[in-house]
Formats: structure tokens, C-alpha cells, sequence
């Protein structure tokens, strides 16, 4: 029998005024390319939870978040051939800085969307989960 991999990884939502999300259009990555995704990324061994998203957040779209403008809001088992995550999503309740592209060698650009009206929305079911008030969802990829 063969053991598991496990990751470890971060999402977060940040929410304008009428309630869409922020999202980056992933490209140049070799996953989910064409897709629409979270701010996000794996956890380094050093880091804790918290640490993980400010850096992700600071790389991605190139703001400041201070550890109190962070919640954790949900947490999800997502398991997929080869590979077990465990995913934490934060609500950004504030940052300093203006929203940029600041990967694009990965990201064609970030868009503010309500994932409702779309079909191409990485970890979807997470989101639902967190619109229904849920804490926890389980996801096997197929």
C-alpha cells in the first residue's frame, strides 16, 4: 500500500462592494490552466497558516495584509489521485496596497466575478460550502 501525500494549502476571498470575488486567471501553470482561481498556494514547511496567505497575498496580487485582517473560515479535505490537501480558506477583511497582477507568468489577469454566473471556478464546492455558512467540506477529485 502506498502512503499519502499530504499538502497543505491556502485560498483567500476578498469581496468588493457588491459581493463578487477576487479572482486570477490561471495560465503558464500546467494545472487548471483557463480557469478561474483564488489567491493561493501551498504552505512551506516553515510556515504557519496565517504566514502562508499574507506571503501568497503579497506574491499574487501584491498587497499588504496584517495578521488581524485575516479569518479562517473554512477548511477542506480534498483528495485527488495522487495527492491529499488540506485547504484553508481566509476572508480578507482589509489590506494596504493596490490589487495588481503580480505574477503574470501564471496569471492572464485577476477579475472580480460572482462565481455563481461561472463554470470555470477553481475548488467551486468550497465556495458554495462557504456561501451555505459551512465550515468544512470533502472533495474527491475524480
Amino acid at each position: 500500500m502506498l502512503s499519502p501525500s499530504f499538502y497543505w494549502a491556502v485560498f483567500a476571498l476578498i469581496e468588493n462592494e457588491k459581493r463578487e470575488i477576487l479572482f486570477l486567471k490561471r495560465q503558464n501553470t500546467g494545472y487548471l490552466d483557463g480557469w478561474y482561481g483564488l489567491p493561493a498556494g501551498h504552505i512551506e514547511s516553515w510556515e504557519r497558516l496565517s504566514e502562508a496567505m499574507i506571503r501568497e497575498l503579497w506574491e499574487e496580487v501584491g498587497i499588504t495584509v496584517a495578521l488581524n485582517n485575516l479569518s479562517l473560515i473554512h477548511m477542506s479535505h480534498r483528495r485527488g489521485r495522487d495527492r491529499t490537501y488540506f485547504d484553508c480558506y481566509f476572508r480578507v477583511n482589509s489590506y494596504e496596497g493596490t490589487l495588481q497582477n503580480a505574477e503574470p507568468e501564471k496569471s492572464e489577469w485577476i477579475f472580480w466575478l460572482d462565481p455563481k454566473k461561472w463554470w470555470n471556478i477553481q475548488n467551486l464546492y468550497a465556495l458554495e460550502a462557504i456561501e451555505r455558512g459551512e465550515s468544512f467540506s470533502e472533495i474527491i477529485e475524480k
